[in-house]
């Protein structure tokens, strides 16, 4: 498996890869759990990955995946745009004999980071006549007002996609954009998928948007919430998801984006 050294490594002497010894590594910190032979710690809050001891086996002995993704954004309020996800950032690397920090983004779009990597968090959703704005993800524009830009970090590969623009259909009817995910863009007034990672689960989806006079947006997989028709406020997106949230309807607000999560894995046996 190729690595990428993120966390800059340069040398296995002394950390543990002397003949004799266990071939996987042994680490502490989050929520445990084991899928076949890889071995996953799940951080739904700010603490540290604690690497205890190296294994000797050459590939697998000092070797990580690791997810890192930021709190997902608001929904606009009175037909606004939906929110755009967190970043959601997939890599792999190697790690040394030491703690490593976790920061994990709350709702509302904070960043989250795993040692020396962050994800840049989503962005809200517009209200009625504003643009959406760029982050992690982009949110939805409001009524034909254009979506914001996502991966605003520059990252390769990228960790979000764009807000939707939002439409006005005449007669008063008229819906905000869908936030961007990271499967996707927005859409319409849907957000865009989220992404699935090693664990089998899917983060990072963005919010719908909000609607006058008809049915409002859906949020994209991966916890994005649904936005809100008229006199409904938009929906939560999910927590340690980091999805968007819905747009809120007419006279309504947005809901709240959901919380981020990094997740690390590595072989154990």
């Amino acid at each position: 498996m190729p690595l990428i050294s993120t966390f800059g490594a340069a040398s296995n002497k002394g950390f543990g890869f002397a003949g004799g010894s266990a071939p996987f590594m042994t680490a502490s910190g989050g929520s445990i759990s084991d899928i076949g032979d890889f071995r996953y710690h799940t951080f739904n809050s700010g603490s540290n990955f604690v690497v205890e001891k190296l294994g000797s086996d050459s590939t697998y002995g000092n070797a990580v995946d690791y997810l890192v993704v930021a709190g997902g954004g608001n929904g606009g309020g009175q037909a606004g745009g939906g929110g755009g996800a967190g970043g959601f950032r997939n890599l792999s690397g190697t790690v040394s004999a030491q703690s490593y920090p976790v920061t994990v983004g709350g709702n509302g779009g904070s960043s989250s980071v795993f040692g020396t990597t962050s994800s840049r968090g989503g962005v809200g959703g517009s209200g009625a006549f504003g643009s959406g704005q760029s982050g992690g993800s982009g949110g939805g524009g409001g009524h034909q007002i254009g979506g914001g830009s996502g991966n605003l970090g520059g990252f390769s590969p990228s960790e979000g996609n764009s807000g939707a623009s939002g439409s006005f259909f005449g007669g008063g009817n008229a819906v905000g954009g869908g936030g961007g995910g990271r499967g996707g863009s927005g859409s319409g007034s849907n957000g865009g998928a989220g992404s699935q990672w090693l664990n089998g689960s899917t983060y990072a989806g963005g919010g719908g948007g909000g609607r006058i006079g008809g049915s409002a947006g859906s949020g994209g997989s991966g916890g994005g919430g649904n936005g809100g028709p008229s006199g409904q406020s938009g929906q939560p997106a999910s927590a340690n998801t980091g999805g968007g949230a819905g747009g809120g309807g007419s006279s309504q607000g947005g809901g709240s984006g959901g919380s981020g999560v990094v997740i690390v894995r590595y072989k154990f046996q």
